[in-house]
């Protein structure tokens, strides 16, 4: 999953508050959720997360811009 690309990075908008939060793709394979400061928590399954284009599609689905 994305291993060559662990240290790319990309932002992620709040579907709240709009901040955008710049993290690496590495986080996003860690992880399954992301809390803005303002205090938004969003759920994702990084199980999903293939490759670029699946991604960018799978983020916009869950309201990251």
């Amino acid at each position: 999953m994305l291993s060559g690309f662990d240290n790319l990075t990309t932002t992620l908008t709040c579907p709240k508050c709009s901040k955008e939060t710049p993290k690496e793709l590495k986080w996003l394979k860690d992880n399954t959720e992301f809390t803005c400061d303002c205090g938004n928590v969003t759920v994702f399954d990084n199980n999903k997360i293939i490759d670029i284009p699946s991604l960018s599609e799978y983020l916009k689905e869950k309201g990251f811009k």
